[in-house]
């Protein structure tokens, strides 16, 4: 008899991907979308299926989910499990470059297709009692003195043409659901592992909810998954370990002190570290210290030896 495995989490950034990053899986995506952001989606395509199988590879990859709606809308989903404490910095960067590389030379903005970015968060982010957030583009009321009566009906200034959904599952499981199940509260029992709250989720009888679920128990015990899954989790142990070592090594030292030196010693520290252990993953941790110090791109290539590319990738991790 063959042992069945445990299955895999479905917060996992990697098996999310697999599941609805996939092709033919393109129903339990739109469900998913349409719970977080109550858009009505009646076309669907995926736009990012494919998935790294080389460690190496996986060290630096995203693995967002992307896809495009009722051919206008450009929607993004990244399930988060790590809080590196500038959530929205990224995201404003990532929604605003995946807008504006849409436009060709001579195209009208009004051209571009509007961008949806969805985080879904497993730790709590925001200040707020809401574990559900929308931020976009809307008018706010304005003081009484500057106002000028020119209008009998104003209009609301309003833009989808950005917008960014967070969801803290910590925070949504903390709810008390009183009334009838919607969409949204079935994913968020069933992205909890939650054997309980699993079991209510699937008992709703929502076809999407058990699509997603017989979808993550055959990937769970698919073989060679599992040994990509595992590849792709030994990629990020290996690479934190690099960093923590690196640090150790004096990395964060020589650069701060490079700083404060005219950048002389961190130029010298950073290359020589750099190539000491080689790699492009082990400058991930200079290069995102160096942005938070407002250093410019030329300024971190020169000490780190980094490309132009390869800064505008960490930028966006």
């Amino acid at each position: 008899m063959v042992e069945k495995h445990e299955l895999l989490d479905l917060k996992s950034d990697w098996v999310f991907k697999r599941i609805f990053g996939k092709e033919g899986n393109e129903d339990i995506l739109a469900n998913l979308i349409t719970a977080i952001t109550n858009e009505k989606i009646d076309r669907i395509v995926l736009k990012n299926t494919e998935l790294l199988k080389d460690r190496e590879e996986q060290k630096l990859s995203r693995l967002d989910v992307r896809a495009e709606i009722n051919d206008d809308t450009i929607v993004v989903i990244e399930m988060q499990n790590q809080n590196e404490h500038n959530l929205l910095e990224r995201n404003i960067q990532y929604i605003t470059k995946l807008y504006s590389e849409q436009l060709k030379n001579g195209q009208d903005y009004k051209e571009a297709k509007n961008v949806i970015l969805i985080n879904i968060l497993n730790f709590d982010y925001f200040k707020i009692n809401s574990p559900y957030s929308e931020i976009g583009f809307n008018s706010i009321e304005y003081p009484r003195e500057m106002y000028v009566k020119l209008y009998e009906k104003e209009e609301k200034i309003k833009s989808n043409k950005l917008r960014i959904f967070s969801l803290e599952l910590k925070k949504y499981l903390k709810l008390d659901h009183k009334e009838e199940p919607k969409d949204l509260d079935l994913w968020a029992w069933l992205f909890s592992k939650k054997e309980e709250m699993v079991k209510m989720a699937l008992s709703k009888g929502a076809k999407a909810i058990q699509r997603a679920y017989e979808q993550l128990e055959y990937l769970s015990q698919d073989e060679q998954a599992r040994e990509e899954y595992d590849n792709y989790i030994q990629s990020k142990i290996d690479m934190q370990m690099k960093l923590d070592y690196a640090e150790e090594k004096g990395i964060s030292k020589g650069l701060s002190q490079g700083l404060s030196q005219g950048l002389s010693r961190g130029r010298k520290e950073g290359k020589e570290e750099g190539i000491k252990y080689g790699e492009r993953k082990q400058k991930i941790k200079i290069v995102k210290n160096m942005l938070k110090s407002k250093l410019s791109i030329e300024t971190i290539m020169n000490i780190t030896g980094a490309t132009k590319e390869e800064i505008e990738e960490i930028e966006k991790m």
